[in-house]
């Protein structure tokens, strides 16, 4: 795989026909490289906002346990 990307231009290997060195190599890669960051950014905004979900319900359910069992102590305390 490295071997290949050597032999390779880059901006053949991102899927842009220009000439390596040309503009349009230049621009179409560069348009690729910005992609791959946005999709990249966009998958690990997900992945943060599932674990959020995710600490939040945790957070709500030993909240409310927490309060039940205030409660059921407060109801059933004999000193």
């Amino acid at each position: 795989m490295v071997a290949d990307l050597k032999r390779t231009p880059l901006s053949l290997h991102f899927g842009c026909n220009e000439q390596p060195n040309d503009a349009a190599a230049r621009k179409c890669l560069c348009q690729k490289g910005k992609e791959s960051f946005q999709s990249r950014n966009k998958q690990q905004n997900q992945e943060m906002n599932n674990k959020k979900t995710s600490f939040n319900t945790m957070l709500k359910t030993a909240k409310k346990e927490n309060n039940n069992a205030y409660s059921y102590t407060k109801e059933h305390h004999h000193p």
